[in-house]
């Protein structure tokens, strides 16, 4: 910490911003507070400790009188309520004061564009709050009550169905050799893709929540869809965020249970073969969704269950903390207890493992498409391969490297 930011508390640091939104959560490290920023749509997360200490600033007097005349544990003297102090200064959570500009990181929740990884690219398409109105009459019927009950009953009975139709399902395995509804496919592919992102954004809006972006993902070169449904995370009801986080997956599945009873009632041929790959690519993308070790539905959904805001990073700075020489900034942070340990060891030696067989996945089909591309030229193809994948680990390595926390010196 800069000798700048250890002073900070002896200037007059103003107050915090009164048109902050705040949410207080529950989770598996103790209450947080959950702060966001109106002017620049950036999201942090407080201890209720620290989130006390910033409400305690008052303007016109230095930071470190406000803090004393507050609290009795001499926290006016502690550097890490300096640097708490500094940071959010750095946020532009505090208004006021006659405190110089400083250059400081803040930490907390960030807003996650704020950092470019190549292998999590999202671009913006479009803002859907105009569809919002028109979709509230679906969404009324789709997560009615009623609704529920009879997708798990259609659930239950077509998993059922597929279960005494197995060696015909296994049998049929061979379509995939001479299938030749690839466009067909893609498209029905997409508009679910699309029916999925639509249903986060109508989960959200039964919440009060605004979705303001929706567009294209491509998650290790892999093009998907996505909406942002950041604002959820202010909501304080645990099972609200992990309805919104698995409301895609819901409808989505949906699809998939009438185009399997599709497959199942009709016979050999086109709409019957259509059917059949579409539900197995349906199924095998809902399942990816679930793996709670990629960012996908899965994970937002896990860490809202368990309430570790962060979940992913957080195993990471962990994972790095065990690594001599580094220092993971656990200055505001409690001491981990034996069970959140374990966790997030657990977690990141799986994410890691997860992250590896994407890698491995990503790189074979750059190499394939690169043999496509130029079939009487190798060698050519390889090395441009390789480099451009070399380039993209490399910073989607430094991207990791920040987020855990890693490349800040021990100062032993």
């Amino acid at each position: 910490m800069s000798e700048f930011s250890f002073n900070i508390l002896a200037f007059d640091c103003g107050a915090l911003r009164p048109d902050l939104t705040t949410s207080r959560q529950v989770t598996a490290q103790g209450k947080r507070v959950i702060v966001r920023n109106p002017e620049t749509g950036k999201t942090f997360l407080f201890s209720e400790g620290a989130f006390r200490v910033l409400e305690s600033l008052q303007p016109g007097k230095p930071a470190r009188n406000s803090i004393a005349a507050a609290f009795a544990e001499g926290l006016e003297r502690s550097p890490a309520t300096a640097q708490l102090v500094a940071q959010a200064h750095a946020a532009a959570l505090l208004i006021g004061g006659e405190v110089p500009a400083i250059e400081q990181k803040p930490s907390g929740i960030v807003n996650r564009a704020t950092r470019w990884n190549p292998l999590y690219i999202r671009i913006p398409i479009l803002d859907p709050q105009p569809l919002v109105r028109v979709l509230r009459p679906v969404a009324r019927v789709l997560f009615h009550p009623w609704t529920f009950r009879l997708w798990a009953l259609a659930l239950i009975f077509v998993g059922a169905a597929v279960a005494t139709s197995w060696k015909r399902y296994g049998w049929e395995l061979i379509i995939f050799r001479n299938f030749a509804w690839w466009p067909v496919l893609y498209s029905a592919l997409a508009v679910s893709a699309v029916i999925h992102e639509l249903s986060h954004v109508m989960m959200c809006d039964r919440y009060g929540v605004a979705v303001k972006q929706v567009g294209i993902l491509f998650y290790f070169l892999n093009p998907g869809a996505y909406a942002d449904v950041s604002a959820a995370w202010m909501l304080p009801e645990r099972t609200k965020r992990v309805a919104i986080a698995l409301a895609g997956l819901y409808v989505e599945s949906m699809f998939l249970i009438f185009i399997t009873a599709f497959w199942l009632v009709t016979k050999f041929g086109a709409f019957h073969e259509i059917a059949f790959v579409l539900g197995l690519c349906l199924f095998v993308r809902i399942v990816l969704n679930l793996i709670p070790f990629l960012r996908l539905d899965g994970y937002w959904a896990l860490a809202d269950t368990i309430g570790m805001p962060n979940l992913r990073s957080s195993a990471f700075r962990y994972l790095t903390s065990r690594i001599p020489g580094f220092n993971p900034r656990q200055e505001l942070r409690p001491r981990l207890s034996t069970k959140h340990a374990a966790i997030l060891l657990t977690y990141g030696i799986a994410a890691l493992a997860f992250l590896g067989l994407a890698l491995a996945l990503m790189v074979r089909n750059i190499f394939d498409l690169a043999a496509k591309l130029w079939p009487h030229h190798a060698a050519a193809g390889y090395w441009v391969s390789a480099s451009i994948l070399l380039g993209l680990l490399i910073i989607a390595g430094l991207n990791v490297a920040a987020r855990a926390g890693a490349w800040q010196p021990r100062n032993n």
